[in-house]
Order: structure tokens, then C-alpha cells, then sequence
């Protein structure tokens, strides 16, 4: 995801709404390449069901960019062990203006799709997450369109199809005078046509600790099923604890998705 760089995986760990209630669990990894990340995923690919490494960038020309030496290993690696593979695809830099010149061009969108369904078939992937952030609020409805267009496309195709969101405690209003990166997602539509949703919940703007307190945590989520009428089979929570000095090798994501019912 665009807001951290985290060398270490995870691991699943269950938040349970309702003791009547048991849900599934399924392991999906993020990645960041350096050389602790890599050993981690030898040692660890075996409890990984989903991969997904954050390895093709979106430029101004709207082409899919193919990615870096090193992230040629790592997919590489994990295509010689034939993990489940679903990558990340953003815009570069996290351009806002990249994201309003591109979802106001139906064609530039179309390029994009045909090329990711492309790379999934060449690549074997089993699909894509989307994780564009910093669009302007005022492509809020544009951005839904675009996440409503590549759901057919990668249906028609059998990918898989997941978005990452950055949440908020609260409801959006067009006129507020601040709009932060949370501002162009329509969670509800989103999670509507996609696989799921990954919502990246850091940093808890008021912790002392942890960059995504457990309080924290349990608030976005509350207000995402309560508020936002999410469904909470249809998401995956991604929070960070730090632990010790908060130094990058003391860093855990953990990663929490629900499936079935």
C-alpha cells in the first residue's frame, strides 16, 4: 500500500462482531521488496493463500509499467512455487492529477483494463487489487464508474478483483472545506462489485504507540458496517502494530479478511 513500507508480512488474526457468528479466515500477504521481506517470504510462503505484492505502477502515458528487477524475483519466486498471486497496481507518485486526467479519458481506462488482463493471463495471476490513492474528491463518482467498469471486465475474465480504501470515522461531505485521501471512495458501491475491500486502517491519528491502535481499529470498523452499510464478509482490514523502538525491523501488518458467512 502507498503509506507504508513494511518489510514483514503478517499474519490473520479474527475480530468477531457476534460470538453467533464464525467466519472464515484466508491469509493474504502484502509486500514490500528488500532483502528481510524476500527471506520472509521463503520461510513463510507455505501459510500464504493469497500474495500481493505491490509491483506495477500506473504512468502518465497509461501504461502499465513492468516492474523492477527485484520485483521480477520475488514474483519469480512465487510463481516457482505456485502461489496465488493477486498484485497491487497504483498511480505513480500518487499523482492526484494523474488520477483526474485518467478518469475523465474512457479511453486511457480501456487501455488500462486490457492491459492488466493481459499481464494477469501472461502471468497466471489470479487477479488484481486496485490501490490508486490521492484522487480528487470531485472524482469520486468517476473513480466508482472506473471500479464498476473493470468488475465486468475481470468478471468476463475470471480474475479476481479486490480495491484497497482508505477509511474514515465519519461521513463525507462535498462541502467540507478539508477532504482528506479518504475522500474519493464510495465503500458501500465499491464493495458492491468487488471480490472485497481492503481497508487500510493507519495510522490512528492519536495514539502514543502503535500506528493503528486496537480502539482505532475497532472504530473505522464499526462505522464502516454500521455507517457505510458494509458488509463484514466483504472486507479485509489491514492495520499495523508497532512494537519495541519502532524501528522497520520491529514492524507486524496484520492482515484480517473475512469470507463466507
Amino acid at each position: 500500500m502507498g503509506m507504508k513500507k513494511l518489510f514483514l508480512f503478517g499474519f490473520i488474526v479474527s475480530l468477531m462482531y457476534s460470538p453467533q457468528v464464525s467466519y472464515a479466515s484466508e491469509n493474504l500477504f502484502y509486500y514490500f521488496a528488500n532483502t528481510y521481506g524476500f527471506e520472509s517470504l521463503k520461510d513463510n510462503y507455505r501459510d500464504i493463500d493469497i500474495f500481493a505484492p505491490q509491483v506495477y505502477e500506473m504512468d502518465f502515458a497509461y501504461d502499465v509499467l513492468e516492474p523492477g528487477k527485484e520485483d521480477q524475483k520475488v514474483l519469480k519466486y512465487a510463481r516457482r512455487k505456485k502461489m496465488d498471486v493477486m498484485p497491487l497496481v497504483y498511480n505513480t507518485g500518487f499523482s492526484m492529477q494523474l488520477m483526474t486526467n485518467f478518469l475523465a479519458d474512457e479511453d486511457a481506462q480501456e487501455k488500462v483494463l486490457d492491459q492488466l488482463v493481459d499481464i494477469a493471463n501472461d502471468e497466471k495471476y489470479i487477479g488484481w487489487q486496485f490501490d490508486f490513492e490521492n484522487i480528487s474528491h470531485n472524482d469520486r463518482e468517476a473513480y466508482t464508474a472506473f471500479i464498476e467498469d473493470a468488475a465486468k471486465v475481470f468478471g468476463k475474465e475470471k480474475l479476481d478483483f479486490s480495491v484497497a480504501v482508505i477509511p474514515r470515522s465519519r461521513d463525507y461531505s462535498k462541502e467540507d472545506r478539508y477532504q482528506d485521501w479518504s475522500a474519493p471512495y464510495e465503500y458501500a458501491k465499491i464493495a458492491d462489485v468487488a471480490d472485497f475491500m481492503t481497508i487500510m486502517t493507519y495510522d490512528d491519528p492519536t495514539t502514543t504507540g502503535p500506528v493503528a491502535s486496537l480502539p482505532f481499529i475497532d472504530r473505522i470498523l464499526n462505522y464502516m458496517i454500521d455507517e457505510e452499510d458494509i458488509d463484514s464478509k466483504r472486507y479485509l482490514s489491514e492495520f499495523q502494530h508497532t512494537a519495541g523502538s519502532g524501528s522497520l525491523d520491529h514492524q507486524l501488518k496484520i492482515e484480517v479478511i473475512f469470507i463466507g458467512g
